[in-house]
Formats: C-alpha cells, sequence, structure tokens
C-alpha cells in the first residue's frame, strides 16, 4: 500500500483549533512518518500559516494549497474548499506528481485522532477494505438517506478523481459530503468503527472520550471545544498515574 495523505481544511475561522489538532498530530508522531504526508489546504482568504508548515514539516512531508474558489459560510466555505483540493489533486495526479499516495484523510478543525498509532491503524482498516473508494462513518443526515460523514478515508486512484471532478462543485444550501453520497456509494462506500461522527457536539467528556477509545476508535469529529483534544494528549503523555 502507498502512503496517507492527511488534507486538514484550514481557514481563519477555526485556525486556532485547528493548531491544537495539528500540534497534536505532530506530537504523536515519532520520528519521520514513512506512513503519511500532510497536505495543509487553506481557503482563498487564509494564506498558508509558515510557522505551522515548519512545524508539520518536522515529522511529515507537507504540501500546501490555496482554495481557489469564493466560497464564504457554511457550507459553502467547506464545500468549495474541499472540491476545489480534489480538483488539485487530480490536476497533480494527471501531472504525475503526489504519485506515492494513492488515499487521504480528509480532515477539519473539529477532529481529534485518539492515540499515537492513529495512522497505522487506519492504514490497516482502509487496505482491509478494499477494494472501496470511501471508508468512513456512515449515517442517516435525513430518513432513509445515509451519507459517509465527509471526516472520512478516500482514494487517490485517478479514475477516482476524476470522477469526483466532474461533479464540479454543489449548492450552498447542503455538504459536499450529502451531495457526493449517491457517488461514493456507487464506487463502493464502507462503514468503519475506527472514525466516531459526534456531529456538533458541543463538549465532549473524559469519560466519554476514553469509551470511544476503548471500542477501538482512531479519530473522533465534531466536538467544537477541543476536549478531546485535551483527553487524547492526556491519555497518550500524562504519566502522573
Amino acid at each position: 500500500m502507498k502512503k496517507t495523505l492527511l488534507i486538514i481544511q484550514y481557514y481563519k475561522g477555526d485556525a486556532a483549533l485547528a493548531r491544537k489538532m495539528i500540534d497534536l498530530i505532530v506530537d504523536f508522531q515519532a520520528g519521520v512518518s514513512e506512513e503519511a504526508g500532510v497536505m495543509l489546504a487553506t481557503r482563498f482568504d487564509t494564506p498558508a500559516d509558515n510557522q505551522l508548515v515548519q512545524k508539520i514539516s518536522r515529522r511529515f512531508h507537507v504540501y500546501t494549497h490555496t482554495g481557489r474558489r469564493r466560497g464564504v459560510g457554511w457550507p459553502a466555505g467547506p464545500n468549495d474548499l474541499w472540491f476545489d483540493t480534489m480538483q488539485y489533486l487530480h490536476e497533480m495526479k494527471q501531472a504525475g506528481r503526489l504519485q506515492e499516495y494513492d488515499h487521504a484523510v480528509c480532515m477539519e478543525a473539529d477532529d481529534c485522532p485518539t492515540s499515537p498509532d492513529w495512522i497505522t491503524r487506519l492504514r490497516a482498516a482502509w487496505g482491509a477494505a478494499q477494494p472501496c473508494a470511501v471508508m468512513g462513518h456512515i449515517h442517516e443526515f435525513a430518513a432513509n438517506q445515509p451519507h459517509v460523514n465527509g471526516n472520512c478515508v478516500l482514494s487517490l486512484e485517478p479514475a477516482f478523481l476524476k470522477r469526483v471532478a466532474k461533479v464540479c462543485g454543489c449548492g450552498p444550501d447542503i455538504g459536499w459530503d450529502c451531495v457526493m453520497a449517491p457517488l461514493f456509494f456507487h464506487l463502493g462506500a464502507v462503514n468503519t468503527p475506527l472514525i466516531r461522527n459526534l456531529y456538533a457536539r458541543p463538549t465532549l467528556s473524559r469519560s466519554e472520550f476514553l469509551n470511544l477509545k476503548a471500542t477501538g476508535c482512531a479519530m473522533i469529529h465534531g466536538v467544537k471545544d477541543g476536549t478531546p483534544l485535551r483527553w487524547s494528549r492526556e491519555a497518550a503523555f500524562d504519566t502522573s498515574s
């Protein structure tokens, strides 16, 4: 299996939380990663933070991409940034670049890896799930309308990126992951307990985090106050007990 590309969407409105998540990802990585690289995908109005890029580069090969579309607000901003990043990846693959990567983990500021081996475990699950195009937390966004939450693992194979690029974008009233659901299921979507979506949860208690971690969850999405990052860091590095 080729390497994993961690695609981190980044914009000024939630940059503080994103930096805390990135700090944890970097601190979890012992030495330079041979499993993964990082693409910092920034919104058109949010230049890449050079100090942040330097920090990431201590542990990962790092790429940057500034969004070319102009969507703002929710969900238009994340939609435009995601579709533009997928288009950019398609262009890079066509140009013969990024050939060492065959799948990506799409991440936002309210994600949290739960343990230092999170990349290794997601990679193993992705390999075991093949053939598929997308792997993540499948749930319903409306009655009988399932989708894979956008914080997921997806293919970077040229055929998949070409199909995604043909979609081009979506309207400002629904998230891209809901719009893409029919195509993802058509191409092959797999549910995994390693990714847990807790959409718009205001907070997460320590006991809730530890319960999720005990089930084998590798990445939590959707908690807005950063508490999962605190509990994850404490679980990995607190040696006082």
